[in-house]
């Protein structure tokens, strides 16, 4: 979508062979290798986080926290732990609020066998931002079509 429009700085860390095979292009593409480890990914993300943040200088991000990387996941071909996935989050939304940059947060990915990992990944994502907001002063908000939480 944003591939032509220099008003937008598009940035993804993935699996050099994850599915879709044919990725779409991004100013700023990681492909990382079959069974990545948290330390490596941790290790991209310190590297070319600063400098995306230094280039793009945005006034939002927006933040696809997939957690497609996890280790059981049959698409994402590599290996983070749930403990990896959080430390990218925390990392990622540190980083930005360091940088005093909003942050709109989607969930993403997916795919590995038991339902319950893939609930904890995206639920440690939300535990992140909820506790960064709140140790900032601010109020974070959690909202569904059943229910609103604020902290």
């Amino acid at each position: 979508i944003f591939q032509h429009d220099p008003r937008v700085y598009t940035c993804s860390f993935h699996g050099e062979k994850n599915y879709p095979f044919r990725k779409a292009t991004s100013r700023l593409d990681i492909a990382l290798p079959d069974d990545t480890d948290d330390a490596a990914y941790l290790e991209a993300l310190q590297t070319y986080v600063p400098r995306m943040l230094h280039e793009a200088r945005p006034e939002l991000v927006w933040y696809q926290a997939g957690v497609d990387p996890y280790y059981g996941d049959k698409l994402g071909r590599l290996s983070l732990t749930l403990e990896g996935l959080r430390q990218r989050d925390q990392y990622v939304l540190e980083a930005c609020r360091a940088a005093n940059i909003p942050v709109v947060m989607t969930m993403g990915g997916g795919y590995a066998p038991r339902i319950e990992d893939i609930v904890e990944a995206h639920c440690n994502t939300i535990r992140v931002a909820c506790r960064l907001a709140a140790g900032s002063g601010r109020s974070a908000t959690v909202e569904g079509p059943h229910y609103k939480s604020t902290i």
